[in-house]
């Protein structure tokens, strides 16, 4: 706003913020909206043009995807989209983008995002990092990632670096499934280790911080 300006053509300010961890445990709800009240009374809002947003990722993604009955559909298919648009089939995505022509644009971009190997691998190497700083076992992946490129220099072929990568990554799954439940089968680090596709490696990693059980782990290797 400058001076002289009418206050009518101030537009509505709305802030959206997705998160993928638990947030706000006394919620319910997947989306929540906060806005600016009196202290005094909560009833007296001080403006509705001010709201933030929460969509709270954490719970679809562990699979409680009947919390999303509460939300309305365009809301709805943008929650599923944001969780899931990276492993959803061709056709899955062309139901969910039928209906929004926004989603289908974000969903294009986010093709050509991935078909670009460098900013592929920027995005596949920021997940990790965030990962590993959260979780605390930043040496161990880099030590597999250290062993990987050691061993592909010292094969000095392309699939020689692929599988000592591809090692790495299991490496650094099996040392988080062990702080996270005490323990992994020998069967579980034989099938992880006899993985050699790093992106499969990959959502493995995903998948191993939403699991519940090393049961359920292993049950996705099937």
């Amino acid at each position: 706003m400058k001076s002289g300006m009418d206050y009518t053509s101030l537009r509505p300010l709305m802030s959206i913020i997705l998160t993928g961890f638990p947030i706000f445990p006394q919620l319910k709800k997947i989306h929540n909206v906060f806005r600016i009240t009196a202290q005094e009374n909560p009833d007296v809002l001080l403006t509705p043009d001010f709201q933030i947003h929460f969509l709270r990722l954490s719970e679809v993604l562990k699979g409680y995807l009947d919390k999303l009955a509460d939300l309305r559909r365009d809301l709805r298919d943008w929650v599923s989209f944001f969780s899931f648009a990276a492993v959803k089939t061709e056709v899955e995505m062309s139901n969910l983008t039928s209906n929004n022509p926004i989603i289908l644009e974000a969903y294009e971009e986010m093709q050509r995002f991935y078909a670009n190997p460098e900013t592929r691998e920027q995005a596949r190497e920021r997940r990790q990092f965030i990962f590993d700083y959260n979780l605390g076992i930043n040496s161990s992946r880099e030590e597999g990632f250290a062993l990987g490129k050691a061993e592909g220099i010292a094969e000095g072929k392309a699939e020689g670096k692929a599988e000592g990568k591809a090692e790495g990554e299991a490496r650094a799954i099996i040392r988080y499934l062990n702080r996270r439940f005490g323990g992994v089968f020998q069967s579980l680090e034989a099938k992880l280790y006899s993985i050699g596709d790093t992106e499969q490696l990959d959502r493995l990693f995903d998948f191993a911080q939403d699991c519940q059980s090393l049961n359920e782990f292993e049950n996705r290797l099937a």
